[in-house]
This record gives C-alpha cells, structure tokens and sequence, in this order.
C-alpha cells in the first residue's frame, strides 16, 4: 500500500500544474506508517525543488510532529533535499547540511558520502536497483510481483519463488545502509543467524544471497496481513488482547535473546499480524546486532520513540537484550493507553525524556 500512495501522488504531480497539497495526502492516508510517509514525501521533494514552491526539511518537520522526533526520517529527508536540488540554482554543499543539521551530521554525512548525487537516477531511487520499471524482473528464482514497502532502510517486495511456487518477500537494503564490503557481509551473516531461528513467532528467513546488479537481498515467507500499527490505527486492541499478543512476542526475542541477538528496533510497524489467524510475528531484524558486535558499530539505530534509555544516551556497552524487553513496554504503554509514553517537539527532547524520565 505505501508504495501505491506514493506512486498515487506522483500521479497528481504530473496531472496539475501547482503543487498538490502534500499534508493533505497524507492526513486522508492517515493509515500510512512512517516509511510510507516518507515514500510519499521524498516524491514531493523531488518535484517541489522544481518549482518556486519548495520546502525545507524543517518546513516538512514543523508540518509532521509525528515525524520530527524520528532521526532516521529526518536524515532521510534531509539525503532527499540535498538530491533533489542538485540540479537546480540552488545546488548545496555536504558542509552546509552537516552544519544545518547538526544533530544529524554523522548520520547525514555517511549517507551523503554513499550516495551517487550526481546522478539524475537519484530522483526517486539511491541507484538503479530500485527503479519501479525493473518490477517485472527477477532475482535469481524469484519473479518480482510488486513493491510492498520501501523505506529508509531499503525495499521490500512480493516475489514469486519458482522452484518451490509459493509466494514469499524479499528485502534489499539500500547500498548506502553499507559502508563497506565487511558490512555486508556482516548483514548476511545475520541474516543467517535469522534462518537458523526455530521459533513459529520469527518471520522466517528462507534464502539470501546477492542480484546479478551486486545488490544484497534477504528471502523470507511472506505474512498476509497488517502491522499491529495498522491495528492501532484501525481498532486498538483490548487490554487483554494486547497483553496475550505481547506475550508472544517477548517469547520470541527471548528466543534471539538466548541466541545473543539483538532486534533494537521493535515497534509496532515491525509486528506483524497474519489476516486469517490473527498471529503475531516479529519482523524485520535489519538493525539486529549480536551483543558483542555492538561496540564495533557505534551508530544511533532505531525509532527513538520506542528506544530504551541505552539506546537514547548511546551507551552501546550497556545494550543487552533488556533493550528490546524495553521496547515491548513502550508499545504495551501505547496499546493500553492510546498514546506514546514519551512525546517531544523535537528529537532530542525525546531523547532526554526517555533517558531522565518516568511516562
């Protein structure tokens, strides 16, 4: 669904001449979670800077509060603008938005680093991989279907498995997410440690490996279905609900847990719920790190609303698996009261709330 928006909205850019009220999407979407918002902002981005009609990150952010506090988002808009005006008058330097966004410029300068801004291929993709007109193409055995998601940390999508015809998702993180070969490799590598889970509540990963283009891609069952951010939104579950759906989740990081892997980014968009059987399965161990490998990494990962306090002091040699337990309460916090525990006007309020706070 996110990338049907977003491609919804490229569609009323190229119908009108002014620009389309890009908040006003999004507030009739409000089912969109926050990679399908940014999909939707980084194609108005892309046409605005075309135009005398521009908007700034910040201008993006004072409009979308439910986006401010998220610094993944923020540096993902931010990688947008400074792509997007590339090509006009008003080209920037990397030092000028490593200087606006301060907060960020760790995080923005690898990105800046790692993608090809000089190429007018950037406009709705980081490279050529993740062009919509490749959809009917392959990798390896799988027939693409259709996109299912595409977000800061790479593209999601429906493929078909032809040798074992079945249906399955395929995920291919974005090249900038590496910063070298190691990275990579380490990616794989974790998501082996993924495959060899035996826990029915760990979406399983079935394969993995790399396209003939070099791009990395991880193969898992595909989950028919909501996220239980999706639930949220549409009909929040009951307490005793939540609490029986929660406690299998736990039970399914106590099993990463046992195995000394980390998720360190659970939310609600990243459980999912199986339509037919209404099941709860923990997805997405993208930012998942072994405990011992985290002092190597040093990098802010997650959404900070539901970040532990570790994560939010970027005390890496404190992350244990007690994070993620973290994690759960907050959304446990959210699904018996309707709303988030912590809430800031800015990302590093947040931050300090989580940190120095009780909800």
């Amino acid at each position: 669904m996110p990338e049907s928006l977003a491609e919804r909205f490229q569609v009323l850019w190229n119908q009108h001449q002014s620009a389309p009220d890009v908040f006003a999407f999004l507030e009739q979407h409000s089912e969109l979670d926050r990679e399908g918002q940014l999909a939707v902002l980084r194609v108005d981005q892309q046409h605005r800077w075309r135009t005398e009609q521009s908007l700034t990150v910040e201008e993006y952010l004072a409009r979308l509060p439910d986006l401010a506090g998220d610094l993944e988002c923020k540096a993902e808009l931010a990688v947008g603008e400074f792509q997007a005006r590339q090509n006009g008058e008003s080209s920037p330097s990397v030092e000028e938005f490593l200087s606006r966004f301060s907060d960020i410029s760790d995080t923005l300068r690898q990105k800046l680093s790692n993608s090809n801004t000089s190429s007018p291929s950037v406009a709705f993709a980081t490279t050529e991989d993740f062009d919509s007109t490749q959809l009917d193409q392959q990798i390896g055995r799988y027939r693409i279907l259709r996109d299912l998601s595409e977000g800061a940390f790479g593209r999601v999508m429906l493929a078909f498995d032809e040798e074992l015809e079945r249906q399955v998702a395929i995920k291919v993180p974005k090249p900038e997410r590496f910063q070298s070969g190691q990275d990579a490799e380490l990616y794989l590598a974790e998501a082996r440690m993924v495959a060899s889970f035996d826990h029915p509540h760990i979406v399983p990963v079935y394969d993995m490996g790399r396209s003939d283009e070099g791009a990395v891609y991880v193969v898992s069952k595909f989950i028919e279905g909501c996220t239980l951010a999706d639930r949220i939104k549409q009909d929040r579950p009951s307490p005793d609900e939540s609490a029986k759906l929660l406690a299998v989740v736990a039970e399914a990081l106590h099993h990463a847990h046992q195995k000394r892997l980390i998720h360190r980014d659970i939310k609600p968009a990243n459980i999912l719920i199986e339509e037919s059987a209404g099941t709860p399965y923990v997805a997405d161990f993208g930012l998942a790190i072994k405990e011992e490998d985290y002092l190597k990494s040093g990098r802010l990962a997650g959404t900070p609303a539901y970040m532990s306090p570790e994560q939010a002091r970027g005390e890496g040699h404190r992350l244990d698996g007690r994070s993620d337990i973290f994690s759960v309460g907050i959304i446990f916090y959210e699904l018996l009261t309707g709303k988030r525990p912590f809430c800031g006007s800015s990302s590093h309020e947040l931050m300090v709330q989580i940190s120095t706070t009780e909800p």
